[in-house]
């Protein structure tokens, strides 16, 4: 392996891990965790190799189209899978055929939380890939 391919492959676990840290983040001040909470995150899968401005982009773009911005994830009362894997694939659709990078795989997680005496629980939803790797790009 050349170096530059070690390094590109160590900031793209870097962003993926950085994702996973801000996806799965507790709440802000001004909100607390009550029963029937839903969150939604998106994360760079480990497998992923990209340029890190090009990762940091499809991102930020899924995050924007779950409606976690600004670095705050969003907080739910109800659970919106449906409208929020559609606005994930409306994203997918935009980058799958335009991504330069060699392999792009994001994940969709719902975290929820059911109330007192009931556990956490972290749902992966679906993988988006997208990349020059790939013969065809595709949800799983």
């Amino acid at each position: 392996m050349t170096r530059r391919s070690l390094l590109n492959k160590a900031l793209c676990m870097l962003v993926a891990v950085a994702g996973m840290a801000l996806g799965l983040s507790s709440c802000g001040d001004d909100e607390e965790i009550t029963p029937n909470t839903v969150k939604y995150s998106v994360a760079a899968d480990p497998a992923t190799v990209a340029d890190p401005d090009e990762l940091a982009e499809v991102l930020a773009a899924f995050n924007e189209a779950i409606g976690n911005t600004g670095g705050k994830v969003r907080a739910y009362s109800q659970s919106l899978d449906e409208q929020v894997k559609a606005a994930c694939e409306a994203v997918w659709k935009r980058y799958a055929d335009v991504v330069k990078s060699s392999y792009i795989k994001i994940g969709l997680h719902k975290s929820s939380y059911g109330g007192a005496g009931e556990s956490f629980n972290l749902q992966l939803l679906g993988f988006y890939e997208m990349g020059q790797s790939l013969r065809q790009p595709s949800i799983k």
